[in-house]
C-alpha cells in the first residue's frame, strides 16, 4: 500500500488535478466593471466577438481571467514553426534561450492584438472611464494569457502530460 501512494503516476495525477483545479477557479474570475446586463452584450454588435473566440478557443461567456486561453502562444508557436523554416531569418541559429525568450514576445504581441479587440469590444458600466477600464481588462486578459503558459508549463514538468508544442 506504501508503494501505491509514493507512486510517481499517482503524485504527477494529483498534480494536474490541482492545475485543472487552479484553472477552475482562474476561469471563475471576472473581469471588472463590464456590464453583464446590456443588450448588445454577445448578442448584438459583439457575436461576431463571440464567434470568433469560439474558433480560436477563447471563451466569452464568462468574460473570466482567462478568456482569451492559451491561443496567443499556440499562434506564436505556429508562426515561429513557419519562421523557422526560412534560412534568411536564421532562428535556428540563436541560443535556445534567446529562442524562447524571443517566442514569448510574440505571444506578447499576439495576447496583446487579442486582448485589446476583445477589451473594446465589451461594454462598460457607464459609471468607470472607459479608458481606464479598457486599460485594466486588456492588462488582466494578457496576465491571465501569460499565468495559463506558466501553468501549462507547470503541467509538463510535475504533472500528467508534457509540453504541446515543442520546437527546437
Amino acid at each position: 500500500m506504501k508503494n501505491f501512494f509514493s507512486s510517481v503516476v499517482l503524485k504527477k495525477g494529483f498534480m494536474t488535478i490541482f492545475f485543472i483545479l487552479i484553472y477552475i477557479v482562474g476561469s471563475r474570475l471576472t473581469l471588472p466593471f463590464v456590464d453583464l446586463n446590456s443588450k448588445d452584450f454577445l448578442g448584438g454588435s459583439t457575436a461576431y466577438l463571440a464567434f470568433s473566440a469560439a474558433l480560436t478557443g477563447g471563451n466569452l461567456r464568462s468574460l473570466s481571467l482567462f478568456s482569451i486561453g492559451l491561443s496567443p502562444w499556440m499562434s506564436a508557436m505556429i508562426l515561429w514553426q513557419m519562421f523557422s523554416f526560412s534560412k534568411k531569418l536564421g532562428l535556428n541559429s540563436t541560443a535556445i534561450e534567446i529562442q524562447d525568450r524571443r517566442k514569448m514576445y510574440l505571444t506578447l504581441l499576439i495576447a496583446v492584438i487579442q486582448s485589446l479587440a476583445i477589451s473594446l469590444s465589451l461594454p462598460i458600466q457607464a459609471s468607470y472611464s472607459s479608458v481606464l477600464v479598457i486599460l485594466i481588462n486588456t492588462l488582466l486578459l494578457i496576465a491571465g494569457t501569460f499565468f495559463l503558459v506558466w501553468l501549462s508549463d507547470l503541467n509538463a514538468s510535475m504533472g500528467v502530460g508534457g509540453s504541446i508544442v515543442t520546437i527546437r
